[in-house]
């Protein structure tokens, strides 16, 4: 019997796309049952998700939150990048940043007519979505950073990477190794990251055996700060990447990507719509799946820019003792009540905002007072939609709602 032997790379390739085909298989075996509702979870709206990784990760990173989406009813389309996860290319083969976002390109491409999917990236994913943003605006229904690299219009995307190495330092990756670059006509090195960093700074709220996972699937990736394109400042432009709708989604604990340092990226993109979540370490798709898969719904639900009707709502599937009420702005044209540099509204000193955001609404999300830069009647709390019970006319300022009887029999807690 002769005997085979694989080198590391392959073999992680290969579980990589191990881990991938099971992941469609469960697609394809849950896609009929999954577009009926499930016993406690309403009918409404089904969307479209697709979900792309982070440096040196793959889709196989998304399996717990495409699950939860998936048991929902919605559909997912987790993406590898080039020369990420279960892709074919190698690192030294991915000449430009374009060829490696190239698959998501590719799929945004391919939709029907007249689809709208919501794009959430993660990490350096952001990067990858702002590009898929500035090439195909009319097919998104919204752009979702989730702890992400979210770079402002008329600034090159790399200047984002430049200055976030620069402010949490040359230290901060612990183990993680600059390799050599093989391939001349790339420019900057490819990298991996350690078991260290790994486990202090990406997934330390996540349970260890996905950290044990995560270390024999991650794969060297290039950052592409020398890209042309990434350091092209005209690229994202306020026609397109500018007028889609953006969300930020702050992870507190992230020890990746420090919340100060998100709260930076949202201060420089004006009229991007800001949640959070708590409890949940950079890998918040694996540390929270659940809590991460129903905020995305929530946001997935809210109406289209300009107009003032509610989005369809699902029974929210955990109780809550009680939420303030909304209050509604009147139109401004230039500033209004908008995302401050802490990711947290100051109903005190309005900042200046994009001229597309003509209203703005008071959400409570983990416990705080988020602006909304749409109006509608709906509430966040702990990531879960409460309609308000009485009107705004109905109560004066700062009042806290009790969860009424009707409201408890609506949802049936």
């Amino acid at each position: 019997m002769k005997s085979m032997s694989y080198s590391l790379p392959k073999v992680c390739m290969m579980m990589a796309m191990a881990i991938s085909c099971m992941m469609m298989m469960s697609q394809a075996a849950s896609s009929t049952a999954a577009m009926a509702p499930r016993g406690g979870e309403g009918g409404g709206r089904r969307h479209h998700f697709v979900l792309v990784h982070g440096l040196c990760h793959g889709a196989w990173c998304w399996y717990r939150a495409a699950t939860a989406l998936r048991r929902a009813g919605h559909r997912v389309t987790a993406l590898d990048m080039a020369a990420a996860g279960a892709s074919p290319a190698r690192v030294d083969e991915v000449r430009t940043f374009e060829e490696y976002s190239r698959p998501l390109l590719d799929a945004l491409a391919a939709l029907p007519a007249g689809e709208r999917v919501v794009l959430v990236g993660h990490s350096h994913g952001g990067f990858s979505v702002a590009l898929a943003a500035e090439r195909f605006p009319e097919r998104l229904a919204a752009v979702v950073f989730l702890t992400a690299s979210m770079p402002p219009v008329g600034r090159a995307m790399a200047n984002t990477t430049d200055e976030y190495v620069s402010f949490v330092g040359a230290d901060f990756f612990l183990d993680s190794r600059v390799l050599e670059q093989t391939n001349p006509d790339i420019p900057g090195n490819p990298e991996i990251f350690g078991p260290n960093f790994m486990a202090q700074k990406l997934y330390q709220l996540s349970p260890p055996e996905d950290l044990t996972l995560a270390l024999s699937l991650i794969r060297p990736a290039n950052r592409f700060t020398g890209d042309a394109l990434m350091r092209d400042a005209g690229l994202l432009t306020k026609e397109r990447y500018g007028s889609t709708r953006r969300v930020f989604v702050v992870v507190e604990d992230d020890h990746a990507i420090p919340v100060e340092f998100q709260r930076r990226m949202v201060a420089e993109n004006p009229g991007v719509e800001v949640v959070d979540i708590a409890g949940a370490d950079h890998m918040a798709m694996i540390s929270k799946p659940a809590k991460l898969a129903d905020l995305l719904v929530i946001l997935a639900r809210y109406q289209e820019p300009g107009t003032n009707a509610p989005s369809p709502v699902d029974p929210p599937s955990t109780s809550h003792v009680g939420a303030r009420r909304r209050r509604s702005h009147p139109p401004l044209s230039t500033t209004c009540h908008s995302s401050s540099p802490t990711g947290v509204s100051s109903s005190s000193s309005p900042t200046v905002a994009s001229s597309t955001v003509h209203a703005t609404s008071e959400h409570i999300v983990g416990g705080r007072v988020l602006h909304h830069p749409r109006p509608t009647p709906e509430l966040i709390v702990g990531s879960c939609v409460l309609l308000r019970p009485l009107s705004s006319d109905e109560l004066p300022s700062n009042t806290t709602i009790p969860i009424s009887m009707a409201y408890k029999q609506q949802y049936k807690q």
